[in-house]
């Protein structure tokens, strides 16, 4: 595993790791704040966390 998933719960992980393999990600590579506010949500990270790990 990568290094920054350090302190990340398993499934804040598998979460952000299928987020970066799906289409919308592929087509978008860039997270919009809209999109770092529902990665938030989904995973419980703040944004600091969430912003390391991307």
């Amino acid at each position: 595993k990568r290094s920054h998933n350090k302190g990340l719960s398993e499934s804040a992980v598998e979460y952000l790791e299928a987020w970066m393999m799906s289409a919308e990600m592929i087509a978008k590579p860039y997270p919009t704040r809209s999109d770092k506010l529902e990665m938030m949500n989904e995973t419980g990270l703040e944004i600091k966390q969430l912003e390391k790990w991307l």
